[in-house]
């Protein structure tokens, strides 16, 4: 094989636009007249097609400088190594050298910052909180592309066998969220080129260094009120919202958890309940398959039937919205306030709800750590059971599948909507009667008068 085959010289002079062959893969480019000249190194590894590889302008880098290197280059396709990923692998390790101090906490403050503008406030303290409680006091002040596996454990350890072993304690599903946010994090500083690899929050690989959660998990029912005592509750929780504050600052979160418990819908399907979902004038709302845990099995869409004070709820948001101009996709958004001294500047912010949202007012405000918003279903359930309701009506009104397969649920429904319709307005009724009420007295009277 020829090789030097170009002059000094010629190199220098040469103005005509082509590429011109110095032999061993050495070339050089010459464009625009001879203004710009650059040397390419063209190789084949085994198997492989032909690559290109760029060595420099020759502005920077002269003939025998381009030879040295293309030597080099010959040298590592002779032992099997790729010269371009060999090259892209020393500018990485250049990188990671460069950040080698950058530590996980940092990295993770990072990744906040460009995230946080797309979460509602809620949901921003939330995850910091969690973060800094859970994760930064461990392994926060570690360099970040030292995080392995077995640091990504430590964290998610205590977490995942604490709940066999303290009930108050966090448990399992605070475990796998904290390590989805560890993850992400951890791919923010891989394409941030502050570390490099595999992720090491992977559950592939986090999974193998965990017992099974369903051996070490009690199964816990989610605290629920008994059906006699939510008209009460209801007015409680009514009065908690409007007696303190006026309409323009009563919080979001009330609304959210009475609609909720109104329409006995999952905490997730209300949080991002939207206008166009919504029909006011039929009074129902269709929840999109992929929202609901049985639509995404059977691929149908979740009907809910709206009684009376759910329809009340929809008309304030939508009153709230309009008079501020803000009226937007979703129906439960975060109301800011830009001074917190100054009540009258509040605003809606478009954002929705982090689905702590519910619980924290519940355990907060109400002062009820005793009760769960999911286990708001399990009265209702409760409720329409001793009420002698139609079982399958019911059902469907939670969404659950009833029967063999999910498909026979669904071949009922065409019968089952008056049912459920009047099944939700005498719940609707139930729940705004403030004192106590015994199981089978069933105002029939207001549920009609929702209609």
């Amino acid at each position: 094989m020829a090789i030097n085959k170009l002059t000094a010289r010629f190199v220098e002079t040469v103005k005509k636009n082509g590429t011109y062959g110095d032999g061993g893969g050495l070339s050089l480019q010459v464009g625009s007249s001879g203004q710009a000249k650059s040397w390419i190194f063209r190789y084949v590894m085994h198997g492989s097609k032909p690559r290109m590889m760029g060595l420099g302008s020759f502005n920077t880098i002269g003939l025998a400088e381009a030879r040295d290197r293309a030597r080099e280059c010959r040298q590592q396709v002779h032992d099997g190594i790729d010269p371009i990923e060999a090259r892209e692998e020393s500018q990485v390790a250049v990188r990671l050298e460069a950040h080698r101090k950058k530590t996980f906490q940092e990295c993770a403050e990072e990744w906040f910052n460009a995230h946080e503008s797309s979460w509602a406030p809620l949901t921003a303290r939330f995850i910091q909180a969690r973060l800094d409680k859970h994760v930064n006091s461990k392994i926060g002040s570690l360099p970040v592309h030292l995080v392995d596996e077995d640091r990504v454990h430590e964290v998610i350890k205590p977490l995942w066998q604490a709940r066999s072993q303290d009930p108050k304690q966090a448990g399992i599903s605070t475990a796998k969220e904290l390590l989805q946010y560890i993850k992400r994090i951890l791919d923010f500083a891989t394409v941030k080129k502050y570390r490099k690899g595999n992720n090491p929050a992977a559950w592939s690989s986090i999974s193998a260094l965990l017992p099974d959660a369903k051996k070490i998990l009690t199964p816990k029912h989610h605290a629920a009120l008994p059906f006699r005592e939510i008209g009460p509750f209801m007015a409680e929780l009514r009065a908690s919202r409007d007696a303190r504050f006026s309409g323009a600052e009563r919080p979001m979160p009330a609304y959210l958890l009475e609609f909720i418990i109104l329409t006995a819908v999952r905490i997730g399907e209300a949080i991002l309940a939207k206008w166009d979902e919504i029909d006011l004038e039929a009074r129902v709302w269709t929840c999109p398959a992929q929202r609901t845990k049985t639509g995404k099995r059977s691929g149908k869409p979740h009907e809910v039937f709206l009684n009376a004070p759910a329809m009340q709820i929809l008309r304030a948001m939508q009153a709230m919205q309009e008079q501020e101009g803000t009226a937007g996709e979703y129906v439960f958004v975060h109301r800011l306030t830009r001074d917190p001294r100054a009540r009258q500047h509040v605003h809606m912010t478009g954002k929705t709800f982090h689905h702590e949202a519910p619980s924290v007012f519940l355990r907060g405000r109400l002062q009820r750590p005793d009760l769960t918003t999911h286990g708001f279903r399990t009265t209702f359930r409760s409720w329409a059971r001793q009420n002698g309701f139609d079982h399958i009506a019911s059902e469907m009104a939670l969404d659950h599948a009833v029967g063999n397969t999910v498909s026979e649920i669904y071949a009922r429904q065409a019968d089952m909507i008056e049912q459920r319709r009047l099944l939700m307005d005498a719940w609707g009724a139930y729940c705004d009667r403030p004192e106590p009420l015994d199981a089978k007295i069933i105002p029939m009277r207001s549920a009609k008068s929702a209609k």
